[in-house]
């Protein structure tokens, strides 16, 4: 069994936590180090029993915290060479002692106690941008946020998989009527930019005709986007697709820390 926290999703701050019987591990931590410790405190987890942060690319929103957590823990993070290289060069003044990194690639899949875990390659305006599946016996977790597309290699991580969390940034017509520039607008539609609602409910449907049930939406962008217009867009394509809703588990993860918990 492995279960799920959703602690932030969005533009504003990433960060998962996950925990199987044996290991605690975090994905991302795009909030500060005091946001990481009073959200495991709610959770009545002590910092000490955090196995590793796995980062998933160096953007702000998903690093935030990586320096301080860096000088206070010795929690080793597993990262891609290129994240790692960058991260080690930006915050190279703010760091009081020797990180601990361990570097992993796409596809080499490793044991982290109980967890199996397996990167892989995502396309985003990063180094080396990765996502992660984290599978035991019983379930297997992929988390795909962040990605211009999905490639057949992130696709088929989706499809093998027990429980999805996948990016649902922006509705197309908030982001052109909205007040960001035409360059960043490109950037956010490009192939290395973000999945929209209309992205998302395409990949979904596919999964859904595959017999997948279990999706979370997240990384909802603030400004060009609302979880409902997310859940909807994800919802009206099934249904115009002949699917019945009440067989799916679909919810949207919250830019605000959340404790909710799922047991995959």
């Amino acid at each position: 069994m492995l279960k799920l926290y959703p602690l932030y999703s969005g533009s504003s701050g990433n960060m998962y936590l996950i925990r199987s019987p044996k290991a605690t591990v975090i994905v991302d931590i795009g909030v500060s180090f005091k946001s990481l410790t009073e959200s495991l405190d709610t959770l009545g987890i002590n910092i000490s029993e955090i196995d590793a942060l796995f980062i998933t690319h160096e953007h702000i929103d998903h690093t935030k915290g990586v320096a301080t957590l860096i000088n206070k823990t010795d929690i080793p993070i597993y990262t891609s060479n290129g994240t790692k290289s960058y991260l080690l060069d930006k915050h190279k003044d703010k760091l009081k002692k020797e990180p601990v990194f361990v570097t992993v690639s796409q596809n080499n899949e490793f044991y982290l106690k109980d967890i199996k875990v397996t990167p892989f390659r995502i396309s985003h305006d990063a180094k080396e941008p990765l996502g992660f599946t984290f599978a035991n016996e019983e379930s297997k977790l992929t988390i795909a946020t962040d990605l211009g597309y999905v490639s057949d290699d992130v696709y088929k991580q989706l499809s093998d998989s027990t429980f999805t969390v996948l990016e649902c940034n922006y509705d197309r017509n908030l982001l052109m009527y909205g007040p960001y520039s035409y360059p960043l607008k490109c950037r956010i539609q490009s192939d290395i930019g973000h999945l929209s609602n209309d992205d998302t409910s395409d990949t979904i449907l596919c999964l859904a005709k595959e017999g997948k049930r279990n999706f979370l939406l997240g990384h909802i962008s603030e400004n060009n986007n609302e979880p409902e217009q997310a859940l909807f867009a994800v919802n009206q394509t099934l249904k115009e697709n002949g699917f019945d809703l009440n067989e799916f588990n679909i919810h949207c993860a919250t830019r605000d820390v959340s404790y909710e918990e799922y047991i995959l």
